[in-house]
């Protein structure tokens, strides 16, 4: 509102100074009898503010028509400010929206990538070989208590990879666990337990894939953003170093 006030007031100020200077010149050099001349002694000797006065006299219908046109001038270009106020403002909302909205995706990436480092740590971790190492990944991750649903929003490209990856584990740990218990009434059930141990190898490999692709999609879009950032500072420094 100040801006705005300020504006106004320059605008007003510039507009009376031409129409002053349009009747100054115009009564100069019009051809008037010299008892109807403002400034008969010439301009630098006319007294101020009061030539002015004796000039819209003396051109009523020219001072009528600036004045009109002055005012009519004067509220476009206020009107004009209040419209390219709001534009701006819409578009500051915009902008600003827009940054939100790529923080929260940015955020949300990261915490896809933590849930699938949270799953995929025991499997790193797991000891043994090969044919044993993911069933003993899984049990590991089951006791932890780390075998959950991802909470929260996803990114629409990453729902349903990630809930799949629940899933297919708990699907994987409840079989483990019947294979197991066959076990325990007698011969341990090997074929059984490495088809389920080769399964869950593949669910990891999908799972680490997966990590991978939004690590990189994170990294670019970071990148992208801190290049904005950089070219909007040196924007900045640029029309600062204008402006002084």
């Amino acid at each position: 509102m100040q801006r705005r006030v300020v504006f106004g007031l320059i605008v007003g100020s510039t507009l009376i100074l031409v129409i002053v200077s349009i009747l100054g010149f115009a009564h100069a050099f019009a051809n008037l009898e010299e008892s109807r001349r403002c400034f008969s002694t010439g301009f630098v000797h006319a007294q101020w503010p009061k030539w002015i006065g004796c000039a819209i006299a003396a051109h009523e219908g020219l001072a009528a028509g600036l004045i009109g046109a002055a005012g009519a001038l004067l509220a476009a270009i206020i009107a004009a400010d209040a419209v390219w106020q709001q534009i701006w403002d819409a578009r500051k909302q915009l902008q600003m929206a827009d940054q939100r909205r790529e923080s929260l995706e940015l955020y949300n990436l990261r915490r896809v990538i933590e849930y699938y480092s949270r799953l995929l740590q025991p499997f790193d971790e797991a000891p043994g070989t090969e044919d044993i190492k993911y069933v003993h990944g899984l049990t590991t991750l089951y006791k932890t208590g780390n075998l959950v649903a991802f909470f929260g929003s996803l990114p629409p490209e990453y729902q349903g990879m990630v809930r799949e990856a629940w899933e297919w584990l708990s699907n994987l740990n409840y079989r483990l666990n019947e294979v197991q218990k066959i076990g325990m009434g007698g011969a341990p059930d090997i074929a059984g337990r490495a088809e389920i141990n080769k399964n869950i190898g593949a669910v990891v490999a999908n799972m680490r894939e997966h990590r991978n692709l939004a690590q990189s999609e994170l990294d670019s879009r970071t990148a992208v953003l801190e290049q904005q950032a950089y070219g909007g500072s040196i924007a900045d420094e640029r029309g600062s170093r204008k402006r002084a």
